[in-house]
């Protein structure tokens, strides 16, 4: 009998183990497929608490956001460069939208925020270069 009360907690411990493990997986997923709004919405919202926006400002700014997010969403669904020609010439697009709402936010912003949020970038870029050196580092 004590036997069957172990077996039975086992199989229960599995099988939480499993049910836990598959909402994580669900989660994570949940975390990473964001529509190009809401990322627009999210940067918007990190733009006005970090810069300080008036609500004129932060009006521009999610409509900048929000057409240069579904540029690059465009640009990602075209699935991966074949070569590394293709690869540059994405980037170079890439570049391109990103200095077009550059160029729109400079006459947004003042001074004083476009420099908060060049420093908000650089600082963007640096994280991503951590998790890549984690990830790698991990393999």
């Amino acid at each position: 009998m004590e036997m069957l009360n172990n077996m039975k907690t086992i199989i229960l411990s599995i099988i939480m183990a499993f049910a836990t493990a598959t909402a994580v997986q669900a989660q994570d997923k949940q975390k990473k497929a964001k529509t190009p709004e809401q990322r627009a919405e999210m940067l918007t919202n990190k733009m006005e608490t970090e810069l300080k926006l008036d609500a004129t400002q932060k009006a521009k700014v999610l409509e900048i956001n929000k057409a240069t997010a579904t540029q690059l969403e465009q640009i990602k669904n075209e699935g991966k460069p074949a070569d590394d020609a293709q690869k540059k010439a994405r980037r170079e697009r890439v570049k391109t939208i990103e200095a077009e709402r550059e160029k729109q936010f400079a006459a947004i912003l003042t001074p004083e925020q476009m420099a908060g949020y060049k420093k908000m970038k650089e600082d963007g870029k640096e994280k991503i270069k951590e998790r890549r050196e984690e990830r790698k580092n991990a393999k």
